[in-house]
């Protein structure tokens, strides 16, 4: 595991394992326990209860985020690497309950309606298993008066960045790019 510090607040958490022969786990996850309780809490799907997931299906501009009056913790899985590898077993929980989220990989399955569960079967083939993610922190005021502004200024910072790593013409998108 790594960290590497991008900005002062940002941080990005790698992990990076050579598999010496396939390897069967049907829930590889990191859980992040933060060190405040939140009052405001938000992810980009529902989880009611430990079988729930947020897949990869449902991933937009994927993060979950805590805050309070001061504090506000955001994870944000790493976009480019989950879109560079063939994996679709990606997935995000958050449990507000227990002030716990997590980032993993697991296959999923629908259960109900539009929930997410894991599924069993995950296979991760020899070769190098690599994960990564972004943790942002804040500890001032501006946290509460809009707790969206900095992770989707992240995301417009590295966002024209993949674009354009994959070759996409950014001109079609016409002035939705410009400040």
């Amino acid at each position: 595991m790594s960290y590497q510090k991008i900005a002062p607040q940002v941080v990005k958490v790698r992990v990076s394992v050579d598999l010496p022969e396939d390897v069967r786990c049907d829930d590889w996850r990191i859980r992040i326990l933060p060190a405040f309780q939140p009052t405001f809490h938000w992810a980009p799907h529902l989880t009611p209860s430990d079988n729930h997931i947020i897949a990869q299906h449902v991933f937009r501009a994927p993060m979950m985020m805590l805050t309070d009056q001061r504090k506000q913790l955001v994870i944000i899985p790493d976009v480019d690497l989950l879109n560079s590898t063939l994996a679709r077993d990606w997935y995000m929980d958050m449990d507000a309950t227990k002030n716990q989220l997590t980032l993993g990989r697991s296959l999923a399955q629908v259960g109900e309606h539009v929930l997410f569960k894991r599924k069993s079967g995950n296979i991760y083939t020899r070769g190098k298993f690599e994960f990564a993610f972004y943790v942002l922190a804040f500890d001032d005021r501006e946290v509460a008066d809009n707790p969206f502004r900095r992770p989707l200024a992240f995301y417009w910072k590295i966002g024209p960045q993949v674009f354009l790593i994959r070759g996409t013409n950014l001109r079609r998108y016409g002035n939705l790019c410009a400040a």
